[in-house]
């Protein structure tokens, strides 16, 4: 396979371009992981070319591994082809690793790394291999890139771009073992949405939900934004939940809590063997459920909050009150 070929190739070949850049933007070294909402957001509005640039590999190097998981789980010719390219672009790699004797040692894999950055696109459409096939293929490479060291602090040479993309591919990995989130909010990305699309997806939905990812890891919301922005979001009309604007507490000794955000919400409540209470509460409005104590902890207890004329998803029962304890819900129109 020629891709193939010239990628082992290019991967043996310890030639690296390096970088025009004498410094890194302090924002964009961050060594810290993970990236906030904040701090992503900040750098993804940017008229800075550099911050720009990384905000790109950032966003690149998750929708790659989210669009590879759903195209290999497709059955449809495209999806096929592109999850066909993304998997013999990690077996080569995995082919020269286990053919190199010293591939175990960092300084070897920094030659490697350093030989699949230096070789660009690998891949390039003809009558063998389509647009499909060489982007899942010239992603997976690039993935490749970050992977084979991860957690590494990226300086001048490596450039902006890479280092969104390691940033990237390292809140991925710390997530995608720790968060439950990414799993339940598995984002819905078709091959042919454009990158600036995505960005422009995430953006609006950091900006239209502020309380829904102030406090998350930028990962996380970029998931939810492309959960909620693509499908199943348009197709179902699903809206994330609000209960950032619900904290619960005592309000004149009794057990309840006020809508501290600009718009109007519906809160649901239920304590096991009470009644359940549905309210519509205007900004400032404050639920009083009836309690002078906090619900006994030897019980259960859970509430929904969604926006106005919304209902949680799933349904505000008894039977899922493990997912709606937990925040798993999304709100449809009621």
């Amino acid at each position: 396979m020629r891709a193939r070929q010239q990628m082992l190739a290019m991967s043996l070949m310890l030639v690296f371009a390096v970088c025009s850049a004498d410094t890194l933007d302090p924002e964009i070294a961050k060594t810290d992981a993970p990236r906030t909402t904040s701090e992503l957001v900040r750098l993804c509005v940017s008229d800075d070319p550099d911050r720009s640039v990384y905000c790109d590999g950032y966003i690149a190097v998750a929708v790659f591994l989210w669009k590879a998981s759903l195209a290999c789980d497709s059955h449809a010719p495209n999806d096929q082809l592109f999850c066909a390219g993304a998997t013999d672009a990690r077996s080569a790699v995995e082919e020269t690793l286990s053919s190199c004797s010293e591939c175990d040692q960092e300084v070897e894999r920094e030659k490697l790394r350093d030989a699949l950055k230096a070789a660009g696109d690998l891949c390039i459409p003809d009558e063998r291999h389509n647009e499909h096939y060489c982007a899942g293929y010239n992603a997976a490479i690039e993935f490749a890139s970050v992977s084979l060291l991860p957690f590494q602090t990226p300086d001048a040479r490596d450039g902006p771009r890479y280092a969104g993309l390691l940033h990237g591919a390292n809140d991925l990995i710390l997530h995608l073992m720790a968060s439950a989130d990414i799993h339940y909010f598995m984002p819905c990305i078709q091959l042919d949405v454009p990158q600036e699309d995505i960005r422009a997806i995430y953006l609006h939905f950091v900006s239209e939900y502020p309380a829904q990812t102030s406090d998350l890891a930028a990962v996380i919301s970029l998931a939810k934004s492309l959960y909620y922005g693509l499908c199943p979001g348009p197709e179902r009309g699903l809206k994330p939940h609000m209960e950032a604007c619900t904290t619960w507490d005592y309000e004149n000794g009794e057990f309840g809590t006020r809508n501290v955000c600009d718009k109007a919400v519906f809160v649901q409540f239920k304590e096991e063997g009470q009644d359940l209470i549905e309210r519509e509460l205007k900004p400032g409005e404050t639920l009083l459920t009836g309690r002078s104590r906090e619900p006994d902890r030897r019980v259960w207890w859970m509430f929904s909050t969604c926006p106005l004329d919304y209902v949680s998803t799933p349904v505000f029962t008894e039977a899922n009150k493990d997912e709606i304890q937990a925040s798993r819900y999304s709100c449809v129109p009621g």
